[in-house]
Protein backbone atom coordinates (compact mmCIF):
# COMPACT_ATOMS: atom_id res chain seq x y z
CA UNK A 1 0.00 0.00 0.00
CA UNK A 2 1.52 3.48 -0.75
CA UNK A 3 0.81 6.06 1.92
CA UNK A 4 1.34 9.72 0.45
CA UNK A 5 3.26 11.00 3.37
CA UNK A 6 3.70 14.81 2.05
CA UNK A 7 -0.46 15.86 2.37
CA UNK A 8 -0.40 16.39 -1.70
CA UNK A 9 -3.96 15.47 -1.13
CA UNK A 10 -4.77 17.90 1.94
CA UNK A 11 -2.98 20.64 0.14
CA UNK A 12 -5.18 20.55 -2.99
CA UNK A 13 -8.35 19.88 -1.13
CA UNK A 14 -7.38 23.40 1.49
CA UNK A 15 -6.81 24.99 -1.98
CA UNK A 16 -10.27 24.05 -3.79
CA UNK A 17 -11.61 25.44 -0.39
CA UNK A 18 -9.84 28.70 -0.49
CA UNK A 19 -10.74 29.36 -4.16
CA UNK A 20 -14.48 28.62 -4.00
CA UNK A 21 -14.85 30.89 -0.86
CA UNK A 22 -12.59 33.15 -2.32
CA UNK A 23 -14.70 33.35 -5.88
CA UNK A 24 -17.83 32.97 -4.51
CA UNK A 25 -20.44 36.46 -4.56
CA UNK A 26 -22.03 36.09 -1.54
CA UNK A 27 -22.36 33.18 1.32
CA UNK A 28 -25.20 31.43 -0.60
CA UNK A 29 -23.27 30.91 -3.47
CA UNK A 30 -20.37 29.99 -1.69
CA UNK A 31 -22.72 27.46 0.42
CA UNK A 32 -23.58 26.39 -2.93
CA UNK A 33 -20.34 25.06 -4.03
CA UNK A 34 -18.84 24.26 -1.05
CA UNK A 35 -22.09 21.55 -0.92
CA UNK A 36 -21.73 20.66 -4.59
CA UNK A 37 -17.78 19.59 -4.14
CA UNK A 38 -17.50 15.91 -3.83
CA UNK A 39 -16.43 15.06 -0.66
CA UNK A 40 -14.82 11.86 0.95
CA UNK A 41 -16.26 11.14 4.18
CA UNK A 42 -14.05 12.72 7.13
CA UNK A 43 -13.33 15.75 4.58
CA UNK A 44 -16.51 17.69 5.67
CA UNK A 45 -14.64 19.32 9.04
CA UNK A 46 -12.20 20.05 6.26
CA UNK A 47 -14.47 22.50 5.28
CA UNK A 48 -14.82 24.34 8.35
CA UNK A 49 -11.38 24.40 9.77
CA UNK A 50 -10.26 25.80 6.39
CA UNK A 51 -12.80 28.52 6.56
CA UNK A 52 -11.54 29.35 10.57
CA UNK A 53 -7.94 29.23 9.19
CA UNK A 54 -8.57 32.00 6.05
CA UNK A 55 -10.99 33.81 8.75
CA UNK A 56 -8.06 34.53 10.34
CA UNK A 57 -5.58 35.30 7.67
CA UNK A 58 -4.58 38.42 7.68
CA UNK A 59 -5.89 41.03 4.40
CA UNK A 60 -3.09 41.65 1.96
CA UNK A 61 -1.80 45.23 1.78
CA UNK A 62 -4.54 45.82 -1.54
CA UNK A 63 -7.15 44.56 0.29
CA UNK A 64 -6.46 46.81 3.17
CA UNK A 65 -6.40 49.61 0.84
CA UNK A 66 -9.84 48.92 -1.22
CA UNK A 67 -11.84 48.87 1.95
CA UNK A 68 -10.53 51.90 2.78
CA UNK A 69 -11.37 53.62 -0.23
CA UNK A 70 -14.71 52.06 -0.26
CA UNK A 71 -15.30 53.17 3.37
CA UNK A 72 -17.94 55.60 4.10
CA UNK A 73 -16.90 57.97 6.87
CA UNK A 74 -19.11 60.49 8.81
CA UNK A 75 -17.53 63.05 9.90
CA UNK A 76 -19.50 64.75 13.19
Amino acid sequence: MIVDSTETNLMTLRRTIYLTIQSSLDFEECAHKLVKMQLKPGQEVRICACYIYFAFMPLPLNDVIIIIKNAKFSVP
